[in-house]
């Protein structure tokens, strides 16, 4: 794996965490036929919340926190040797897996 590949999922992986914690099952609210992560009504948190900024501060995420954090995989603040397309197609792994995974825990009609 290369290392942007790593870092990609890293950023993501923390963001995800830290939407399991605030909002259980976030991943079944998520268009991914819209998702883009460089659009802030159409990125994870702009789905979610109506907006980017709206999300950040739902999540109760400053711009301290989240420059330390690459923004939770959230945004790109500067460039990190990945692109946004490249955070929408790891958001959307994590997603379908969560929803994979989700479907499997829960119990047969």
């Amino acid at each position: 794996m290369m290392e942007t590949e790593a870092q990609v999922r890293l950023v993501v992986a923390a963001g995800a965490t830290l939407l399991d914690e605030s909002t259980p099952e976030w991943f079944d609210t998520v268009d991914l036929n819209r998702l883009d992560m460089e659009s802030p009504y159409d990125s994870v948190l702009g789905q979610l919340y109506e907006n980017f900024v709206t999300g950040l501060k739902f999540l109760g995420l400053h711009t301290r926190d989240i420059m330390e954090r690459q923004w939770y995989g959230f945004a790109i603040i500067d460039y990190k040797g990945y692109w946004y397309d490249d955070l929408t197609r790891e958001w959307v792994s994590v997603i379908e897996k969560r929803r994979a995974k989700a479907q499997n825990q829960r119990p047969a009609n």
